[in-house]
């Protein structure tokens, strides 16, 4: 791993994801990345801190205590944010945790044009009204109305 490099797994049981079990390696800024997107998205809600990214110490960064501890709490970061009903519902989160770097990248680079921030924001809407483990047909259209939004904004 490299110095700037934090990773951890998460695991679930939801059938949107194709695996139970996720293992990534994002550097600090993406999860900043995904932090401003959870907040612009959920101005409600209460979306969990990060750790710091620096110590008081400046040459303590690249210390291995220091990077153990910081992949520890940014496990926690995501573990919350996977605990949250409704954050744990965004497409930005869904991203972080499935896409190949470079998928990612490419992803955090997308502008966001009026139709998508309308979709985006409808999203959120009714993700707020989702429960956890949803029955399989509102997973189905949960899937159409992302990929209508998706050929909207394209």
């Amino acid at each position: 791993m490299s110095k700037e490099d934090v990773g951890g797994s998460n695991e679930t049981t939801r059938e949107e994801f194709d695996t139970h079990e996720y293992c990534v390696r994002r550097r600090y800024n993406d999860f900043v990345w995904l932090r401003q997107r959870l907040e612009d998205g959920y101005p409600t809600h209460l979306v969990p801190p990060l750790p710091a990214k620096h110590s008081l110490r400046r040459l303590d960064r690249f210390s291995s205590e220091f990077l153990r501890v910081r992949q520890q709490a940014l496990q926690k970061f995501l573990t919350r944010i996977a605990d949250h009903p409704v954050l744990s519902f965004d497409k930005h989160f869904h991203v972080f945790l499935t896409a190949k770097a470079w998928e990612f990248n490419a992803h955090k680079k997308k502008g966001q044009g009026l139709i998508s921030r309308v979709t985006n924001s409808l999203h959120n809407i009714s993700a707020s009204y989702m429960m956890k483990n949803r029955p399989p047909e509102f997973a189905v259209m949960h899937d159409y109305v992302q990929s209508f939004g998706d050929k909207l904004a394209s």
